[in-house]
């Protein structure tokens, strides 16, 4: 056949083009439609980051397979955990509105702890299924951690 891919995984780095294509326009879709469903502010900021998160994957992985799956569950588990868990680093959080409930007396700071060990299994599955290298996991989760915290910090 003509396929665009050799294989679901997309191994080959020069066949990933089309599926990030493919994935951005999805993402900025649901965007779109969460826009104009009036979906709540913390459902955009979780796929705003999401957005963000594939934004720079697409380019890291020109030069490297950062792991895509560690990524974004990591982008949207930070993103999930800022919401309900609290701040977690040692300077003030970014301002936000009162009524956005982002950061709150009621911050549970378990949320952080079900994050970590999520995505500790997610990259053991990465790693064990032979899908990526150990530094190809934290790659992706400092990507999408970052990507997050970033999103929030402008968003939230």
């Amino acid at each position: 056949g003509r396929g665009i891919v050799a294989d679901r995984h997309v191994v080959r780095r020069e066949q990933r083009l089309w599926p990030h294509v493919a994935a951005l326009a999805s993402v900025l879709i649901a965007l779109a439609v969460l826009h104009l469903a009036g979906a709540p502010e913390s459902l955009i900021v979780l796929v705003t980051a999401l957005l963000a998160n594939l934004l720079v994957l697409s380019a890291v992985n020109r030069w490297s397979k950062a792991s895509m799956h560690v990524a974004g569950f990591v982008a949207a588990a930070t993103t999930v955990a800022l919401h309900r868990g609290g701040w977690p680093l040692p300077w003030d959080p970014p301002q936000t509105p009162v009524d956005a409930g982002w950061i709150g007396a009621a911050a549970d700071p378990r949320w952080w702890a079900v994050a970590a060990v999520c995505t500790a299994l997610v990259g053991w599955a990465r790693v064990r299924g032979g899908r990526h290298s150990l530094p190809q996991v934290l790659l992706g989760g400092t990507i999408g951690f970052l990507t997050s915290l970033a999103v929030f910090g402008v968003l939230a």
